[in-house]
């Protein structure tokens, strides 16, 4: 059986995570090393989790800018950690709480003042290469 503490500790610590992303890459080392304890239990990497906070912080650009997306690109973005071990663990499942948190608030802002076609272009293209970079180094850890 859990230990109660033991579980909400591991919850507290996973949302503090998800709270802590977006991310600047020199805060990234400090933050995995917090929640590693709590995250390699659940098959969470290094690389994962680095992916992960791009992918979070990427989250309110998507719904900021979902009006200028196609349906299937936001759809894509939004379940892209789906099919992976990240949503079957509680901190895996707060960091992507938190992202879904960003996407809402985004949407929101989106809907209260629709934002610049340019600056969204800008923006998601920045993204989309940062996820690109983060996937790219998962790839190479993994010897593929």
């Amino acid at each position: 059986m859990t230990n109660p503490l033991s579980s909400m500790r591991h919850v507290v610590a996973a949302f503090a995570l998800a709270a802590a992303i977006p991310v600047h890459a020199n805060r990234f080392d400090d933050l995995w090393l917090e929640g590693r304890e709590f995250l390699e239990p659940e098959g969470v990497t290094e690389t994962m989790f680095r992916s992960l906070t791009v992918w979070s912080d990427g989250q309110y650009y998507l719904g900021y800018c979902s009006s200028y997306l196609p349906e299937g690109d936001v759809t894509h973005w939004r379940n892209w950690w789906a099919n992976t071990v990240v949503p079957r663990g509680k901190a895996g499942s707060a960091l992507l709480l938190g992202g879904a948190e960003r996407y809402q608030r985004g949407l929101s802002d989106g809907a209260l003042q629709k934002p610049a076609k340019e600056f969204c272009r800008r923006v998601l293209e920045s993204w989309s290469r940062d996820m690109e970079a983060a996937n790219q180094e998962a790839r190479r850890q993994r010897g593929h």
